[in-house]
């Protein structure tokens, strides 16, 4: 990498800098920080910053250089926004889906038109639009950008996502799993910024997991890492939709848990879900979830052996990992803080005392847009990864680039 591109990374990741902070951190001479801030203000990748009761200068980012999109595209939801590249949010727009029922080409369509609805509201010019990042609930080949295998996405197996979606916008576009961007969200923007290695956990209609080590996304060899919602639970004979028995998910995410309740009405065991029937007549998490947050004994009681078996999964993770910070996000975590006590008890119970000892587990402070933030940042930090950055400034029809 040369030193400019080294300068480039180094703002992007500390923020402003001064000349004399860049030459530290980097150990290069002061000469050659200038040349290089200088060929990158030519570029109009950053800018200078004024420092407050000084004449010098600090340099950061030029958020306005260019803008990216995130797309967060879950099992019931579709998220979408338009990004600076210091990845704050200018504008989104959000909107319930189901997911399994929907054509893929039905889908890239809603993302195609929300994105461009965006762009035109915020007078945003194409050649000023850079990158995508997208998260879908599936495993991802992240190299090749294609769907492998996904159970809540069946007619996207093989499925190469973005190929229209660049084709519309003429800007690449990166995909990759939604628990992930959601790790990366919390990297860059949650309680994860000063944390090198953590998990993200996500407790909905699945159970996911995002893995952070060394300050980067881990998504394995094959990129299924973080799939623990089809890790067995001791002693669970519940049957999976995946064909295995004792899964985490058939036992513990919203889906497995509406399942428990279907069970209770179905033995006459429980007054209050009977009595909360919605207009539909059947029975949703939310329902579920309000009734253990009323202290309803059997909704309490389906919500408290989820937590149960989760923290057994990731005491057994905390063991293997040995995680700084677990971050704990999604619709089951908002069922109150004794839900996150014992998943914090099974963990603290089963995993060894070395391997707890400076051990956080936390709810997550950006819950609901973590992944439209980690969809922005995918898209951010390919746009100016080693490989990328130099063609990009080569053929940037930005204004102000070369």
């Amino acid at each position: 990498m040369n030193k400019t591109l080294k300068i480039l990374n180094l703002i992007r990741h500390k923020g402003s800098l001064a000349p004399f902070e860049i030459s530290e951190l980097l150990s290069i001479p002061k000469s050659t920080v200038s040349m290089g801030l200088k060929s990158l203000l030519t570029y109009g990748i950053i800018r200078k910053k004024k420092i407050v009761g000084s004449k010098r200068s600090k340099f950061k980012i030029n958020e306005k250089a260019g803008f990216v999109g995130g797309v967060d595209l879950g099992q019931t939801h579709l998220y979408i926004g338009i990004f600076n590249l210091d990845g704050d949010l200018i504008d989104s727009i959000r909107e319930k889906i189901i997911l399994i029922d929907k054509e893929p080409s039905d889908v890239i369509n809603k993302i195609i038109d929300n994105l461009k609805y965006l762009i035109d509201k915020n007078n945003i010019e194409l050649d000023h639009f850079l990158a995508i990042g997208v998260g879908v609930p599936a495993v991802i080949d992240y190299k090749y950008k294609v769907l492998i295998s996904p159970p809540v996405m069946p007619k996207w197996d093989n499925y190469f996502f973005t190929d229209n979606i660049t084709r519309v916008f003429s800007c690449p576009v990166y995909i990759d799993n939604d628990v992930n961007i959601m790790a990366l969200g919390e990297k860059k923007k949650g309680i994860g910024q000063s944390v090198a290695n953590f998990l993200m956990i996500k407790v909905e209609t699945g159970i996911g997991m995002g893995i952070i080590v060394s300050n980067n996304i881990y998504r394995g060899d094959a990129g299924s890492a973080g799939d623990i919602g089809h890790i067995a639970v001791d002693g669970s004979d519940t049957v999976c939709w995946c064909g295995n028995i004792g899964c985490l998910e058939a036992s513990a995410s919203s889906r497995g848990l509406v399942k428990k309740a279907y069970n209770l009405l179905e033995n006459n065991a429980s007054e209050f879900l009977l009595n909360n029937l919605n207009n539909k007549g059947s029975i949703d998490i939310e329902t579920i979830i309000r009734g253990s947050l009323e202290g309803n004994n059997e909704c309490q009681k389906i919500i408290y052996e989820a937590a149960r078996d989760i923290g057994e999964v990731l005491s057994k993770l905390v063991n293997a990992f040995n995680p700084k910070l677990i971050i704990l996000d999604g619709e089951l975590v908002m069922s109150g803080e004794r839900f996150i006590a014992i998943i914090k008890e099974s963990i603290y119970k089963r995993s060894t005392p070395l391997s707890t000892s400076k051990l956080e587990i936390k709810k997550s402070k950006l819950s609901g847009n973590n992944a439209i933030i980690g969809a922005a940042f995918l898209a951010i930090n390919e746009l100016f990864s080693n490989k990328n950055i130099k063609d990009i400034l080569k053929n940037s029809k930005v204004e102000g680039f070369l």
